[in-house]
């Protein structure tokens, strides 16, 4: 069992790195488009600090459950009620920026 258990690692971690590597490279390449990424959508492109902070929860939430995958790759791990937190309040202050941008546009 502790060979299956190896071999399925080494597969999951080679998958891994190979999905990473294409979207890296599709991202150098142009084929993803990441230009104002982090910006608002309105006509002056400005800098969005909840798209960011969006970004920033998403992804560290995301490699602390892959850490927790990788501590014990036999079986998926519970998820965290601090992660669905974190989550869950990521996407409501982005959700209440862009409520609050609507307001002041419609107001305008």
């Amino acid at each position: 069992m502790n060979e299956l258990a190896a071999f399925v690692r080494f597969e999951v971690g080679f998958w891994l790195i190979g999905l990473v590597s294409i979207v890296f490279y599709q991202m150098l390449t142009g084929r993803i488009n990441t230009r104002r990424m982090l910006s608002e959508k309105d006509q002056a492109h400005r800098f969005s600090p909840g798209r960011l902070q969006l970004l920033v929860l998403v992804l560290g939430n995301a490699f602390a459950y892959l850490l927790q995958v990788v501590e014990n790759p036999t079986r998926l791990p519970e998820i965290s009620p601090e992660l669905l937190l974190g989550l869950g309040a990521s996407n409501a202050i982005y959700l209440g920026g862009k409520f609050y941008s609507l307001l002041l546009r419609k107001q305008a």
